[in-house]
């Protein structure tokens, strides 16, 4: 006996697909555009495919497929676009791929001069920004674009009445345009920087010199004295000569031009002495002065009482002392640096003062 099979079943084995390759499509799209398209090869034994999207990158059709049609909201920077290839046994692990906007960077930085810049021709400039194709410059009322417009540096010209205010630049591409970037400008100067000069001062003294740095863009220097002091040279510049008045007091000074003045840079004068009298040949005589090397001091008439001496630097610090009980000639100065100093002498119970140079 014979016994004859018919309808055979064939069973084939399967499993998941494989990971989908590279997917094309543009990396740097502009924000809030439409309809792009990204694709994936076929794999084989997928029957499906899963897209998934970042947010702000919106689906419009093909899921399910190996292309899909995308568009990008207006907010959108950066996130990545992965895809699975699937059957009945399951999804494959995802290959993915980092879509970036074409969006250009704010300008980090402007660089230039920002204070003392009346009447005067400036260059500002800023690093190169990715994605950029080209920069928008805006000046305030009182500056004037020359050249450079579009380029990361622009020349300008600065009336003589510009008070402050902010140059501006932005990044644009095809896409869109940066935030701005800003760099506050002023046309007056800023205030001096130190004054020098002496601290400690005997009332009335004469001859005391203050100076200052020059300061970019100052044409001129306004200087205020303490109160009784008076100005005997230099108003106007960065060097000032006066007579201290009979109390302590605060010197000034300010940078000007014609767009404005500056703050006021302040040093407090203290006087530690009593006031000058006029200095009498007939008790004391000093000679070189100016000296390269000693001085001379001679008392040419009688002493009743001891006499004192305190020599003082410029700064108001104590170099030298002395006492003197008769009449003498007396030598100091030997050792000095050069500079010019303060000779105070209590002769008889009065305040006289002398200046000395050392050459």
């Amino acid at each position: 006996m014979r016994f004859f099979l018919s309808n055979v079943i064939v069973l084939t084995a399967s499993s998941v697909p494989a990971v989908p390759g590279i997917i094309t499509g543009t990396s740097r799209p502009c924000p809030g555009t439409t309809n792009y398209n990204y694709s994936i090869a076929p794999v084989a034994n997928a029957t499906t495919y899963v897209w998934s999207l970042p947010s702000g990158m919106n689906l419009v059709s093909g899921q399910g497929t190996t292309n899909v049609v995308v568009n990008f909201s207006p907010g959108f920077i950066s996130g990545s676009i992965g895809v699975k290839s699937g059957n009945d046994c399951g999804n494959s692990a995802m290959s993915s791929k980092l879509i970036k906007t074409k969006a250009p960077a704010t300008p980090a930085g402007i660089s230039g001069l920002s204070n003392g810049i009346c009447a005067s021709n400036q260059s500002y400039s800023i690093n190169a920004v990715n994605q950029a194709t080209g920069y928008i410059w805006s000046v305030p009322a009182g500056v004037s674009v020359l050249s450079g417009q579009g380029t990361t540096t622009i020349n300008v010209a600065i009336n003589n009445s510009f008070s402050s205010d902010s140059i501006r630049v932005l990044a644009y591409n095809n896409c869109t345009s940066s935030a701005s970037k800003a760099k506050f400008i002023k046309g007056m100067p800023v205030p001096p920087a130190v004054i020098s000069g002496a601290v400690n001062v005997c009332a009335g003294q004469m001859g005391l010199v203050y100076s200052i740095s020059p300061v970019y863009g100052a044409t001129s220097y306004s200087w205020t004295k303490p109160a009784g002091a008076a100005i005997t040279n230099g108003q106007g510049t960065t060097q000032l000569t006066m007579t201290m008045g009979s109390a302590s007091g605060v010197v000034k000074v300010k940078a000007t031009n014609s767009c404005g003045s500056s703050n006021n840079k302040s040093k407090t004068l203290n006087v530690v002495c009593r006031s000058q009298e006029i200095f009498n040949d007939e008790i004391i005589s000093i000679y070189p002065n100016p000296s390269s090397g000693l001085f001379h001091l001679d008392f040419t008439r009688g002493v009743e009482e001891s006499v004192s001496g305190v020599i003082y630097n410029g700064t108001g610090q104590i170099v030298d002392q002395f006492m003197v009980n008769e009449n003498v000639h007396l030598e100091i100065g030997e050792h000095y640096p050069p500079g010019v100093y303060l000779l105070q002498l209590n002769i008889n119970g009065r305040d006289i003062h002398k200046k000395l140079v050392k050459l």
